[in-house]
């Protein structure tokens, strides 16, 4: 049984895996307007910050995975 309906990941574990890409809900990240790395400023040494390989979907593509997926 889990206390909470999803993972939570410390800013620690992120740092520590370094992804290549992050995908994030539209309205939802901050990755839109640059202030989910403002508030976690650790996180712009993650080579998808580097890189700029995060990528912001409209959520209804998101929570509703199918063939829709590709057309952002």
């Amino acid at each position: 049984h889990f206390s909470n309906a999803y993972p939570q990941l410390t800013t620690e574990y992120i740092l520590k895996l370094n992804p290549d890409i992050l995908i994030g809900v539209k309205g939802f990240t901050g990755l839109e307007d640059g202030s989910f790395f403002e508030q976690y400023p650790e996180l712009k040494r993650l080579n998808l910050y580097i890189s700029k390989k995060y990528f912001v979907f409209p959520e209804d593509l998101i929570s509703r995975p199918g063939p829709r997926v590709g057309e952002t």
